[in-house]
């Protein structure tokens, strides 16, 4: 089968969204330049209403520059850029600054009422979050990888880009002599995601030339099992509405009942990151038949009642 190009695995994946406002998050660099020029190069095609959103997270003094960049390609194409800045989305510390980022960037991301919002995540970030999650320790759900569609806090995130390659990405814009940044800090092993993209992959491809291709298999044989566990979850009503029924729960295997505490967490909007850890937490809370009620994370108060188990916000 001949492999698709960039364009053609962007009108793909963009296909359900046309005639949408649509609003790509624009860093300057190399992936959301090109995502921003597809959409541009299409925008008739898929009569959509462009616009582009600039997030500075003011981590370093040359973040301004990237911020001109932005600015200046924009006006260039007569696109709309918005911009946020990091010091006007305050968060409670989630562990990491990526973390606390990525949640400010949300926020900021939220404003945009009516709005799809396009993020330029592509087969090498598939990859990197796997191994972050592996490391970090995760459910079965997070190795599923980076759907090119999902609903998340009330934002619509679309990834046209998530089945391209880095390599894919390069050539698109080397081809056709589009700009971009160099980000410095990409090449920064103190990042544990530095530490993945720069050592770790290049030695698992020295391993095998095939390794990223059966990795990204690999999860795709894991969204099956997902979709099964879920169906399960469905079927045996172990959560009912937002809340997790007692008998139901207890009588489920084991793998059952740690992937419906981790929907539990989710259909709640639990903010923290959902680790195996946490979700264990959970479930021996839920198993201790004195217990009554679990605060976690000082945040949330894990409540049983009767024949339910409920969650609440702990102010």
């Amino acid at each position: 089968m001949q492999k698709l190009n960039i364009r053609e695995i962007f009108l793909r994946n963009i296909d359900n969204f046309k005639d949408k406002n649509i609003i790509v998050g624009f860093s300057g660099g190399a992936d959301s330049t090109a995502l921003l020029m597809l959409f541009y190069e299409f925008k008739d095609y898929l009569k959509i209403n462009l616009e582009a959103a600039h997030f500075n997270h003011q981590w370093r003094d040359t973040a301004i520059n990237d911020q001109l960049f932005c600015k200046e390609f924009c006006q260039k194409l007569n696109i709309k850029l918005n911009i946020g800045y990091a010091e006007n989305y305050q968060v409670k510390n989630l562990g990491s600054a990526e973390a606390n980022s990525r949640e400010q960037r949300l926020q900021f991301f939220s404003e945009f009422k009516g709005f799809y919002i396009a993020l330029a995540h592509h087969l090498d970030d598939q990859l990197e979050n796997i191994f972050i999650r592996l490391i970090r320790g995760t459910a079965v759900e997070g190795l599923v990888g980076i759907l090119n569609y999902k609903e998340l806090k009330n934002l619509k995130l679309l990834r046209p880009i998530i089945d391209c390659s880095k390599k894919d990405i390069l050539t698109y814009c080397n081809q056709n002599n589009i700009n971009y940044i160099i980000d410095p800090t990409n090449q920064d092993n103190k990042y544990l995601r530095n530490k993945i993209r720069n050592i770790l992959l290049p030695v698992l491809a020295d391993c095998d030339e095939r390794a990223t291709e059966n990795i990204l298999k690999f999860t795709k044989n894991l969204n099956e099992v997902q979709d099964f566990l879920n169906k399960i979850i469905i079927e045996k009503q172990i959560i009912i509405g937002n809340n997790l029924i007692y008998t139901n729960l207890l009588e489920a295997e084991n793998i059952i009942k740690k992937e419906a505490i981790k929907k539990f967490l989710i259909l709640n909007k639990y903010s923290s990151t959902i680790s195996t850890k946490l979700i264990e937490e959970v479930l021996r809370f839920i198993e201790n038949s004195k217990s009554k009620t679990h605060l976690i994370k000082k945040d949330f108060i894990i409540i049983k009642q009767d024949k339910l188990i409920k969650i609440a916000k702990f102010y």
